[in-house]
């Protein structure tokens, strides 16, 4: 694998410590302390000049004997949350380089925030209950707070797979993370300061297969855009690029065209570089979210320093015994490879003399920062393709409007599908004038085109929706009613425009519907008879009594 990995185009396969695992191997890791979250939530509502109200506000909670104030407000770089469910970036104010990534779902609070000095992670308790100590008060339900100092990790816990280079040194003591976070914190805030934030961003193309899709039900995108907040949160403080993720495709079946069909991270990876390909995919990269339990303990795999290429472009994480946090993290560290990071302290990389406490160590554990070398070698792969792929990594801009690519989706002959389009204002000032188009086949029969703000007209298989004002980092979503009667897969072509747009490359999109025939009715007929499963006929039903009767001994007595 070291031959491997100095090639361009090399997997870089991460067997890594599951932190924060119910169900799994609960004493490879215990959160020493935790306290139960009792947060105020006060919202803001911002009223802009086309009318557009959106909820910002400071979510304010005390713990570990201090208080806590977050200004939060909706990230829309992930696109629109499903109902319920509310997706939050922020920071501390007042502290430079701080931030939060929460996602917010009745009651309950998912992710993390860095104050500056230590990270803090937030989930509900149900995702805890296997790490936390015995001996720590639990709520019944509610999340829970903790630093991620409290989190330890046996460093001897894990199983390594057998291309990986062995660690060399003598075995660690169970460490925690504060010291290592400190190290980079006022280096980090300071470079933010004076560079502004982030200024690139990155389009990434979630999927979800069908174990992680059978997992989380109907929860699945959420669960999706929870974790890629968490990376976000990563990779917008201290890589300086914004992840933008395009409409989740979740397999909710195994039928055709479904392909990810693979047990093994190696064969895994290969198909949804396959499948990479065969979508057409725009998106710098695409990364799979599984549920699959994988050898060895692997929970990720990535194609190393292909960001932006056409295939392998490609990364996998599994959430298999994971919280969301912890999963989150493990997804950031595959990103981080398709960056071109490497693994920190692994013999024969740029990196072998970096200490492995860093995010990119190959024993993963509980690290959220990058470490300065895997900065140097993700900062460099960048600049160069950010210069050899303007349409790939693009630079965040005044003025700009994105058309989201839309997931493919499936219809049955004679039903009818809902297909979300998602407008973004990818800058930083407010767009206006805003036009949607959508064209479809003429053997598609489009019914309706909905949108909760402006309006849209249907005339001979094309869409017309003038949308109003989008502030800054907002979104519009438009949803087309499309129905199928022949068989066949089928290609539907969008494009918005604006008054001031400064990059028309993410305007159009086309993306696929496919129209299949309802699938065969079970044999047997209805009832029961013919042996469809119904009720038992009268010869059946003596013969199962007259095998009872010799089966059974009479009533009162007892084996000699």
């Amino acid at each position: 694998m070291r031959n491997l990995q100095r090639h361009l185009i090399s997997m870089a396969l991460c067997a890594l410590a599951l932190a924060a695992m119910p169900g799994l191997a609960p004493a490879t890791s215990r959160l020493l302390y935790a306290e139960p979250l009792s947060a105020n939530w006060e919202g803001v509502p911002e009223i802009h000049a086309a009318g557009v109200t959106v909820t910002r506000g400071r979510l304010r909670f005390r713990a570990f004997g201090r208080g806590f104030e977050l200004e939060l407000a909706p990230n829309g770089h992930l696109g629109q949350a499903p109902p319920g469910v509310s997706l939050l970036a922020g920071s501390v104010p007042g502290i430079p380089g701080s931030w939060a990534r929460l996602t917010r779902q009745g009651g309950d609070y998912t992710g993390l925030v860095y104050d500056g000095a230590d990270y803090y992670g937030i989930e509900p308790v149900a995702n805890l209950v296997t790490i936390l100590d015995p001996d720590l008060p639990q709520p019944e339900s509610g999340s829970m707070v903790y630093r991620l100092a409290d989190m330890l990790i046996d460093p001897q816990a894990l199983a390594w797979d057998t291309d990986a280079v062995p660690v060399t040194g003598a075995p660690g003591q169970a460490a925690d993370a504060a010291t290592t976070l400190r190290a980079l914190a006022a280096e980090l805030a300071t470079g933010l300061a004076t560079g502004g934030g982030p200024s690139l961003r990155l389009h990434i193309a979630p999927v979800a297969d069908y174990e992680f899709a059978s997992a989380f039900g109907a929860t699945a995108a959420s669960e999706i855009l929870t974790r890629l907040n968490v990376a976000d949160g990563i990779f917008s403080s201290q890589v300086g690029v914004d992840l933008i993720a395009d409409a989740p495709t979740v397999f909710t079946s195994t039928n055709p065209p479904y392909s990810l069909t693979a047990t093994t991270p190696t064969d895994l990876l290969n198909q949804l570089a396959s499948y990479r390909m065969a979508s057409g995919s725009s998106a710098g990269i695409t990364h799979l979210f599984s549920y699959k339990t994988f050898p060895d303990r692997v929970a990720g795999l990535a194609w190393l320093g292909s960001l932006c290429f056409a295939r392998e472009g490609s990364s996998l994480s599994t959430s298999a015994g994971m919280s969301a946090v912890t999963s989150g993290m493990v997804v950031a560290h595959e990103l981080g490879h398709n960056f071109g990071a490497d693994h920190d302290g692994e013999a024969g990389t740029a990196c072998e003399s970096t200490p492995q406490t860093y995010l990119m160590a190959p024993n993963i554990g509980n690290s959220m920062t990058f470490s300065p070398c895997s900065l140097q070698s993700m900062t460099t792969l960048v600049s160069a393709r950010a210069a050899a792929y303007p349409a790939c990594l693009t630079a965040i801009a005044t003025n700009e409007v994105a058309l989201m690519q839309p997931a493919a989706a499936q219809v049955i002959v004679g039903s009818v599908a809902e297909l979300p389009l998602r407008v973004q204002n990818l800058g930083s000032q407010p767009a206006s004038t805003l036009n949607l188009q959508v064209q479809v086949p003429a053997s598609l029969q489009l019914a309706d085109a909905v949108t909760d703000k402006g309006s849209c007209t249907i005339t001979a298989g094309q869409a017309s929706c003038d949308l109003p004002s989008l502030a800054s980092n907002d979104s519009w979503e438009v949803r087309l009613r499309v129905s199928g009667s022949q068989q066949g897969s089928y290609t539907l072509n969008a494009s918005i425009s604006a008054a001031v747009d400064e990059s028309a490359a993410n305007n159009s999109r086309s993306f696929s519907l496919t129209v299949s025939n309802p699938p065969p009715a079970s044999s047997g007929g209805g009832g029961g008879g013919g042996g469809g499963g119904g009720a038992l006929d009268i010869p059946s039903l003596l013969a199962l009594l007259w095998l009872l009767k010799r089966r059974c001994p009479p009533a009162g007595s007892r084996p000699v």
